[in-house]
């Protein structure tokens, strides 16, 4: 993104615009006067939180300049102590003509004021200090935050972290409606939802962002509808995809913090897996009948210290089977909620160590430690390794053998690379070719052996008892190439 906006904290020195398609150059300036509501003012401080002021103002002047087609529009805001006559914030825009300038000006001042975090305290010619409120996103008009600023562990730069925070959130059921619900209503900014299913009636008793108007839509399309009117100014993004082996690195290592709310043991290994790989928080739940559990994963233990390999599939029946009480699903989507939003703060959730299960029926509480298992095949020493100690292999090793094909599951596979590194070997496009060929040994390769550890140990998992990560993958082949 151009940078348009920027905060200093020495005078302001305007810059000199300039474009021969402008017909007008409309400047605002906003000086510190020596009064406010009948009060003398001797002075102003203002501090920002500057990060996310300078990613929310850039945003602002860009949708500036879409929304009334001008030509440029840039702002410089002052922090700091400010004089009486001071400029605090300057703002030029070059448009074909003055009332498009005028208006653009206008809108992003007031949406400056709303959303960019800039606090102001005046200093009086008669009594104590204050900070104002203002309009910023910690204190907007209706005042939606000032609840939970109250709270010491929140306050303003708390507010902002969540306002800054990107979350992840796969599923959107009975865990994933009320969590997400409660990001919004917290301050969450930015907030991407995985789930390809629609909705269905069956859903409606524990799934609270839906009704009978929405039956047969994406869920992803309701749930956007739903997260903009409670809060237009939430970025949403609607992913209507499953979960896979494919897209699971690319999804977690581009959020802060990731919600497991599916019903799914292979999404939810496949979403532990990636988040330790990738140093991202996961809060994890599961829910049955009228129980519950939850867990905190953030750089182990982790859930395959729990519980080293997925359980039998259907050894636990759905809620579908067995059933649920729509309650208990939104009092663990709103423990995770909480547990993310405490974690987003900075705050000590108590779990990350620990297995909570709750009965709801009679209110009986199980704590469980959750120690890092030597052999997990995740967490254990930071390089993953399997409980199946023959998994990875050497090039050298498979090389020439009969009945061997090599598999790029990069997200981006590129064959022909893969066939130039290992010359003279099968190379096929996908796994499934690789089963339906009835290869003796399936090699998986990715950059760096780690997507192709974690794509094999799912695979034998599944069934797939011949499935092998290459080790070192494509850097390493490279770097023995290059030797």
């Amino acid at each position: 993104m151009e940078i348009q906006f920027s905060v200093v904290s020495n005078e302001i020195v305007p810059v000199v615009l300039a474009n021969e398609a402008a017909g007008a150059v409309v400047t605002f300036e906003g000086r510190v006067r020596n009064h406010n509501d009948g009060r003398g003012v001797d002075r102003l401080f203002y501090e920002a939180y500057e990060e996310l002021a300078l990613s929310e103002g850039n945003r602002i002047l860009t949708e500036a300049e879409r929304r009334f087609d001008i030509l440029k529009i840039v702002a410089i805001h002052r922090v700091g102590l400010l004089e009486i006559g001071d400029v605090a914030i300057w703002m030029q825009a070059l448009s074909s003509h003055r009332k498009a300038a005028f208006d653009a000006c206008e809108w992003a001042m007031d949406e400056i004021k709303k959303s960019v975090p800039i606090w102001k305290r005046e200093d009086y010619s008669e009594g104590n200090p204050e900070w104002l409120k203002g309009e910023s996103i910690v204190s907007a008009d209706t005042d939606r935050y000032d609840r939970q600023i109250r709270l010491p562990e929140v306050g303003c730069d708390g507010q902002a972290k969540l306002h800054a925070a990107k979350v992840l959130v796969v599923g959107a059921g009975g865990l994933g409606t009320p969590a997400v619900e409660y990001f919004v209503r917290a301050g969450v900014g930015h907030i991407t939802v995985v789930e390809p299913d629609f909705v269905d009636v069956s859903n409606l008793n524990r799934q609270i962002s839906y009704g009978f108007a929405d039956v047969g839509r994406l869920k992803v399309d309701v749930l956007h509808r739903r997260v903009q009117d409670i809060d237009h100014s939430v970025e949403f993004v609607p992913v209507a995809e499953k979960l896979d082996e494919i897209n699971v690195e690319a999804l977690v290592a581009s959020h802060d913090l990731v919600l497991d709310c599916t019903d799914d043991f292979a999404a939810k290994y496949l979403m532990n897996d990636a988040c330790v790989g990738a140093g991202v928080p996961l809060v994890t739940a599961s829910i049955h009948r009228w129980q519950g559990q939850i867990l905190v994963v953030d750089r182990g233990p982790c859930l395959r210290c729990l519980l080293p390999v997925p359980p039998p599939t259907f050894c636990v029946g759905t809620c579908e089977e067995e059933g649920i009480l729509g309650t208990v699903a939104g009092f663990f989507g709103i423990l995770q909620a909480n547990e993310a939003i405490k974690f987003l703060l900075g705050v000590d959730g108590g779990l990350s160590d620990t297995f909570l299960a709750v009965d709801l029926r009679d209110y009986s509480v199980l704590r469980i430690n959750r120690p890092v298992r030597s052999e997990c095949p995740i967490c254990s020493t930071g390089q993953m390794t399997s409980l199946d100690s023959d998994i990875e292999v050497e090039l050298c090793t498979v090389v020439g053998g009969a009945g061997i094909v090599f598999v790029d599951v990069r997200q981006t596979p590129s064959p022909q690379e893969l066939m130039d590194l290992v010359t003279d070997c099968v190379v096929l496009g996908s796994v499934e070719e690789a089963v339906e060929r009835g290869a003796e040994q399936i090699v998986l390769v990715c950059q760096r052996g780690r997507t192709s550890l974690r794509r094999a140990f799912c695979l034998r998992d599944e069934g797939v008892r011949n499935a092998y990560s290459l080790v070192g993958g494509i850097d390493r082949l490279m770097k023995e190439r290059d030797a």
